[in-house]
């Protein structure tokens, strides 16, 4: 899958269009080459996503595939050569997370376990320059943790900003609640902060307590990010780290993560009884 520095999703909707509309004709690549005085490797590349099409380009091949209406798909290329939000992150920023992020706030569903702090989706910014302090102090320098707040609130605004986000289901150990990051004040401030974002319709939050005993969420944090059909996009797995990350669309990883969350979920308590659990953690801060 690309990293580049254009939306991979854009490309990726564009892609499986263009291989349905070359499909629906019964023509081979080679021969689309051949009719549109490209290299064989042009077409593998565009219908891979690995490379943004231009305007005139896509005009040529829609013609060839007698496209009638183009107007949809234009704007659907130019999307995918317009710089995402993160583009100005680069340099900060793993191509692994690159791609994560670039296709986080399209999910459909994201499950994600955390076993140390609160997600970065539904931290407040004054808890993540803690938690970013706290983790790799001697990493982070001021330039740096500006720079990765800014990351954070730039994700938060895309997931939450938008009409539909993606269903989010959140699994923590109880130590992400118990855990004092920063000061009580912060702590209170962020707790309370999770209290607000339950009661959203497409966002579930749950904890394992320490009295279920042990669970497979010591393997460490990760995400399964699932997406509609499309998307043209395969589910993956995301995990996360301080230091380094990677991401998985193997089939058989992202299944095994998903029985993991599985027994995690039914471990943990229910909704309802984590707000409640929360909320009595607020209230031991005051």
């Amino acid at each position: 899958m690309s990293t580049a520095a254009a939306s991979p999703v854009q490309r990726l909707r564009l892609r499986k269009i263009l291989r349905e509309h070359r499909s629906r004709l019964e023509l081979t690549q080679d021969q689309v080459a051949t009719a549109m005085d490209w290299s064989l490797s042009k077409v593998i590349r565009i219908e891979a996503g690995s490379v943004a099409i231009s305007v005139n380009d896509l005009r040529a091949l829609l013609d060839l595939y007698r496209v009638a209406d183009k107007d949809g798909l234009i704007e659907l290329a130019r999307a995918a050569r317009k710089p995402p939000w993160w583009q100005a992150f680069r340099d900060q920023m793993s191509a692994d997370f690159q791609y994560y992020v670039g296709l986080e706030a399209i999910s459909s569903r994201m499950q994600h376990f955390q076993g140390m702090i609160v997600p970065g989706l539904l931290q407040t910014m004054e808890y993540a320059r803690e938690a970013f302090i706290g983790t790799v102090p001697e990493l982070v320098s001021d330039d740096d943790l500006e720079v990765r707040l800014a990351i954070r609130r730039h994700r938060q605004d895309e997931f939450f900003g938008q009409d539909e986000p993606p269903a989010l289901e959140v699994v923590v150990d109880e130590s992400v609640i118990r855990r004092v990051v920063g000061s009580p004040a912060i702590m209170r401030a962020q707790l309370c902060h999770l209290l607000d974002l339950s009661d959203r319709r497409h966002l579930v939050i749950r904890v394992v307590p320490f009295a279920r005993g042990i669970h497979p969420g010591h393997i460490g944090p990760f995400i399964i990010m699932d997406f509609d059909h499309e998307e043209a996009l395969e589910s993956l797995v995301y995990l996360e780290g301080p230091l380094e990350d990677a991401k998985s669309d193997d089939l058989k990883d992202v299944a095994r993560y998903r029985g993991i969350f599985d027994r995690l979920r039914s471990m943990a308590l229910s909704p309802d009884e984590t707000s409640d659990f929360i909320r009595r953690a607020a209230s031991e801060l005051d």
